[in-house]
């Protein structure tokens, strides 16, 4: 793994098996408010990052992943979410899949006076 001097983070692998040869380059890094981070490409013809926009407003973050691959692998993923934290409050967290269904997932966790209680849902609309 190696960082250069404006923050960026480069980090590659590969492994000599029997039969084939398997390798990846991973890269991350922040731009202002910008936070890029697990942005890898692959040998097994998968692409895939995400992309976090930091303080859109107090406490929220807008996320975005993608994931990209054989289509015979039907590995195919594009997800927008919002994630929202709070000390006195807790966390909340939603994505939607555009392209899987479209999914949507939900989570909280809630504190009130030193006491957590959270859940999940998902919904597969199936449209």
């Amino acid at each position: 793994e190696t960082k250069t001097n404006d923050g960026v983070t480069l980090k590659s692998q590969g492994v000599l098996g029997k039969d084939k040869f398997r390798a990846s380059v991973e890269a991350a890094f922040n731009h202002n408010n910008l936070e890029f981070k697990d942005i890898k490409v692959d040998t097994n013809a998968k692409v895939s990052g995400k992309m976090n926009l930091k303080s859109v407003a107090d406490g929220l973050d807008v996320t975005f992943a993608a994931e990209d691959g054989l289509v015979s692998a039907n590995s195919c993923a594009a997800k927008f979410g919002l994630a929202y934290k709070n000390a006195d409050f807790g966390t909340f967290n939603t994505a939607v899949n555009v392209i899987d269904g479209p999914v949507v997932t939900a989570d909280t966790l809630i504190n009130y006076q030193g006491f957590l209680v959270g859940g999940e849902v998902e919904l597969d609309t199936g449209v």
